[in-house]
């Protein structure tokens, strides 16, 4: 499976990158080929990969979302697993299949805020806002963040998108990783 495949999945679901070589989705694993994305190059079996059990995936699961951010003057809640921004809550908040630590806040907006203006975003868990957040501001087009937060099966995971200074309007990408 190539890169720009793993890129597609990650934005439309779960996906696991095992240490194995192989990736996860949706329960299936699949082998990724002739190349390692650490040590030396060279190819690669998965002979000695240990299938995974009913609890969860053994590596760290990307999820992530993305959507058309339609209003700078009000909060907004933005998906995983699909492309979906809503100004209510409750019909963006998906629940994760399993517990783990989360990390690794990537977002990208399409259009800079501009001069003044930003985007702060927040990753809200159960509709109340966790310590895995950052901003984008003026020029800028990304941000990051590597806060931690425990999550369990069940809890309710979206992006609160909140704006200052009237941003310009974007389209948003958003990616964060569970470990378990």
């Amino acid at each position: 499976m190539n890169r720009a495949l793993i890129a597609a999945v990650a934005l439309f679901g779960l996906i696991s990158l095992t240490g194995c070589g192989a990736v996860r989705l949706m329960g299936l694993t699949l082998p990724t080929g002739v190349t390692r994305t650490t040590g030396p190059p060279g190819p690669r079996s998965c002979t000695g990969c240990i299938p995974r059990n009913p609890s969860g995936p053994k590596g760290a699961t990307v999820l992530a979302g993305g959507g058309a951010l339609t209003d700078n003057e009000n909060d907004s809640h933005v998906a995983w697993g699909s492309f979906l921004v809503s100004r209510t809550e409750s019909t963006v908040a998906i629940p994760v299949p399993f517990g783990g630590t989360l990390t690794n806040l990537k977002v990208s907006v399409s259009t800079a805020p501009g001069t003044g203006a930003s985007w702060t975003f927040t990753v809200d868990k159960n509709k109340s806002a966790t310590a895995v957040s950052c901003s984008v501001a003026g020029a800028a087009t990304s941000c990051g963040d590597s806060s931690l937060v425990a999550v369990v099966t069940g809890d309710k995971l979206d992006l609160r998108v909140t704006p200052f200074g009237t941003p310009a309007l974007a389209t948003i990408t958003w990616s964060v990783t569970i470990t378990p």
